[in-house]
């Protein structure tokens, strides 16, 4: 004769495999979903070119060193300006995760940068806060005024942009709070969807 108690054990006995079951699946789905998201941001060939040695920091302080090398870059944009043969994008650098999403603190930031596309970008796809992920080819340095200094920017010619835009999140009830465990947006209260240009 089993007392209460002990069937309880035996309960909990029997359903312990298939819970860590179930928490291996969950694992393992993560963990391809977080490569699928990332590759969705950057295509894995293009991903393959990329100079991953070259730091924002080194990129600011030494530009002409690393002129001709592919990099990505992330952050918010500031301004975008439609010049006579280009647009311009003054940028807020901010570091990229591991799906190459722009994190969300700005206090990450380590400076500014422009990139230039040759075809026509229409500014207005850069309302505030919107966030970029991009990949360019290091040109050198542009000389600007910021309020009443000079500042030097790190300068890109684009060759592949995304442009996050910001969509209201959605949850269902006993769900994860994003739906799907993506990794997480750029905003504990907004998520961003890519527009490839």
């Amino acid at each position: 004769m089993h007392s209460y108690g002990e069937g309880v054990l035996q309960s909990d006995r029997e359903s312990a495999p298939a819970c860590r079951v179930q928490v291996c699946c969950c694992a393992v789905l993560l963990f391809l979903l977080s490569g699928c998201t990332a590759d969705l941001v950057l295509p894995s060939s293009l991903d393959r070119q990329l100079d991953h040695t070259v730091t924002f920091v080194a990129l600011r302080e030494h530009p002409d060193a690393y002129r001709g090398r592919l990099i990505a870059l992330g952050g918010k944009v500031l301004n975008a300006n439609r010049l006579k043969d280009r647009t311009e994008i003054e940028v807020l650098h901010l570091p990229l995760n591991n799906a190459h999403l722009p994190r969300a603190s700005l206090t990450e930031t380590q400076g500014r940068f422009l990139a230039f596309q040759k075809e026509f970008l229409d500014p207005a796809l850069f309302p505030d806060g919107t966030r970029v992920t991009l990949v360019g080819e290091i040109i050198g340095t542009t000389v600007k005024a910021l309020g009443e200094m000079a500042y030097s920017y790190p300068t890109l010619e684009i060759k592949y942009l995304k442009i996050w835009e910001v969509v209201r999140p959605y949850s269902w009830p006993g769900r994860h709070p994003w739906g799907f465990p993506f990794p997480a947006p750029a905003s504990s209260e907004q998520e961003h969807r890519g527009r490839i240009f």
